[in-house]
Formats: C-alpha cells, sequence, structure tokens
C-alpha cells in the first residue's frame, strides 16, 4: 500500500480505498451447549497456519465445563474462528464443514462473516498483510501477562484501508488461483521428493553389496572398494 491505494491494482480500479473496520459485516456469535457425560465430543484445532481441525473426540465426563459453545454453520455458514493468544502468530481461519458443531474453549471467538460485505479468499489474503499485522494485531495486544492475547471486540474495532466488494472478489480469486497453483505444485514437490528417495536406495549398492539395483545403460561392473582419504 502507498498511503491509500495498493500499488498494483486490476483495471478500472483508481479510487481511494477506504477506512474500514471487521465490525462493518461481521459479528460474534456464542451458539451455547449444555455437557452431558454420556455424549461425546468433537473438539475443534487451529493451527497457526489458519487450518481449523478437529483435534479429537472427548467425552462429556472429561469435559470440566459443562457450559460450553460450538460452531454452527447451519445458521453461519462463513463462521471465522481465532484463538485469542495465537492469533498474533496467525492462528485465524474459516471454519470447513468438517468441524460444524465442534465446541470451541473460551478463548476462541466464533464470527459470522457476512459475504455481501466482505469476500473469503480477500480477507484470507489480507491476514497475511502487513498493514493487518499493524492495525489489527499490533495495536490490540493487551499487555500485563507473558502471553499475548488479542481480544475479539478490540480486533473487531480495528481500523484498516479496504478495498470496495468488487474489486476485494478479483483481488480474492487472485489469491485462491495462486493458493491452488501452490497446492497442485507443492503435490508434485512432494512425488519428486518420494522419487528421489526411491532412487537414492536403489541406485547406491546396499551394505554388504557391491552393485546397486538399478543403473544407466551400459554400466554392469561391480563398483570398487574406495577410501575417502583418495578424494578428499
Amino acid at each position: 500500500m502507498s498511503k491509500d491505494k495498493p500499488e498494483i491494482r486490476f483495471a478500472g480500479y483508481t479510487d481511494a480505498w477506504e477506512k474500514r473496520k471487521f465490525s462493518e459485516g461481521m459479528a460474534e456469535y456464542t451458539d451455547r451447549v449444555m455437557i452431558q457425560d454420556d455424549k461425546d465430543y468433537p473438539q475443534l484445532s487451529v493451527s497457526n497456519k489458519g487450518k481449523l481441525s478437529l483435534r479429537g473426540i472427548t467425552n462429556g465426563k472429561k469435559i470440566g465445563r459443562k457450559r460450553q459453545a460450538k460452531i454452527n454453520l447451519k445458521k453461519h455458514p462463513n463462521t471465522l474462528v481465532f484463538t485469542r493468544q495465537t492469533v498474533e502468530q496467525g492462528g485465524i481461519g474459516l471454519a470447513p464443514n468438517a468441524v460444524d458443531g465442534a465446541i470451541v474453549t473460551e478463548n476462541m471467538p466464533t464470527i459470522d462473516v457476512d459475504t455481501n460485505v466482505w469476500n473469503i479468499d480477500y480477507l484470507t489474503a489480507f491476514f497475511n498483510t502487513s498493514q493487518y499485522y499493524k492495525n489489527a494485531l499490533l495495536s490490540n495486544i493487551e499487555g500485563g501477562s507473558a502471553q499475548v492475547a488479542i481480544h475479539e471486540d478490540k480486533w473487531l474495532e480495528s481500523e484498516f484501508s479496504a478495498a470496495e466488494f468488487n474489486e476485494q472478489n478479483q483481488i480474492g480469486t487472485l489469491f485462491l488461483t495462486l493458493n491452488n497453483l501452490i497446492v497442485v505444485n507443492q503435490r508434485k514437490v512432494d512425488l519428486l521428493k518420494e522419487l528421489k528417495k526411491g532412487f537414492l536406495q536403489k541406485m547406491f549398492p546396499k551394505n554388504g553389496e557391491d552393485k546397486p539395483e538399478i543403473r544407466f545403460a551400459g554400466y554392469t561392473d561391480a563398483w570398487e572398494k574406495r577410501q575417502l582419504g583418495e578424494l578428499l
């Protein structure tokens, strides 16, 4: 950002970005649930990479606080969750269908996002910017304890420059496409790493042997015994 405009923009956008707050189109909700001893409850985990997943199933007898809250994607299909103590490290993300109904701790606010105001992919990209880190995180860190904590009330009232909705959609689509490309290419990288591992095992002789299992054409002789001192 240069003042109130980004350096690179899609064609047709020239106006300055306006000051906005998350509370314009976001609101915290609390869906209460009373824990019963004879039932099992899925519990939520939020990674520092913004991934929400189930961290296991816990029987109600082992849950100390009986008045809990849960994620409700039926009423709030676009639910954002963060952990007060880890949001500064990236612990914030959108709840996937797999965690619907999961129990959240009192330090995990559940926030309904109005997708007529905010593009989800735009938000996901924005959470990785310096403007977000400065205005929504650093300025809201609560002092007085050894552990960093950011309360959702202050987070929701953070002020920053934001694109209007149509530009959000284009920016969000761009970063979604880039993320998908990264995933696809990461799979290729993982496959190449496995291929390399296989070649390392088969193109060098195993202990006690003098020939590798796989060789280039034209090589049949046994490998010779050598000492590193002959090479170094």
